[in-house]
């Protein structure tokens, strides 16, 4: 499957890559992204997405890049981020999250790109 922004990698016709870059998208991040348990790839940086980060998304255990800087998203980071273990890359810069970096994200072994800055986060990596 391939289509506008979604693609399919893995030949079993599961969604592995969603990218909707500076795509004009607002409103809040659906927990829907959840159910796509094959996806490895989220891209919907540059938008004016404006919304917590659901707790639901934790259940992608496959997830391996997550590229959600220059939104509005707002709040604090989930706990059940800590179960993306496969986690190479997290940008959410440049949005608008507050509070304590989850002790969670110490589960995150293979991350190479961790960028938070421009939003009101503390707490130790």
């Amino acid at each position: 499957c391939c289509s506008n922004g979604v693609f399919c990698d893995n030949g079993d016709g599961q969604i592995s890559h969603v990218s909707f870059v500076s795509a004009g998208l607002s409103g809040i991040l659906p927990t829907l992204l959840a159910r796509m348990s094959a996806l490895t790839y989220i891209a919907l940086f540059d938008n004016a997405i404006e919304s917590t980060l659901p707790t639901e998304l934790g259940d992608l255990t496959s997830l391996e890049y997550l590229k959600l800087q220059a939104n509005v998203l707002r709040g604090t980071l989930p706990t059940e981020i800590g179960n993306w273990a496969q986690l190479i890359e997290f940008a959410a810069d440049r949005n608008a999250l507050r509070g304590t970096l989850p002790t969670e994200i110490a589960a995150w072994s293979k991350i190479d790109r961790f960028a938070v800055h421009h939003n009101a986060l503390s707490g130790t990596l």
